[in-house]
């Protein structure tokens, strides 16, 4: 259903000093991308988090759609 199984790792993520930017985040998604992390068909679930949705990133959405046919499912206002 999902394409996640013993021999997938459901999860990325980068740790580093500072605070997140969108800068940072693009750069995230950029590097994402090139280890095939994310694939065309993917689906990236984010939050409206200014660090995804600010500067640059307000063309993140159609840009991965586009370029990588990758989709983002946006969770609502104040989701969990």
């Amino acid at each position: 259903f999902c394409g996640i199984t013993r021999n997938t790792n459901p999860m990325w993520f980068r740790i580093h000093n500072g605070t997140n930017t969108a800068e940072e985040f693009a750069k995230d998604i950029e590097t994402a991308i090139m280890m095939k992390f994310l694939l065309p068909g993917d689906i990236l679930v984010l939050d409206n988090a200014p660090d995804h949705v600010g500067k640059e990133n307000k063309v993140l959405e159609d840009w991965l759609w586009e370029r990588f046919a990758i989709m983002i499912l946006w969770l609502p206002t104040r989701a969990p």
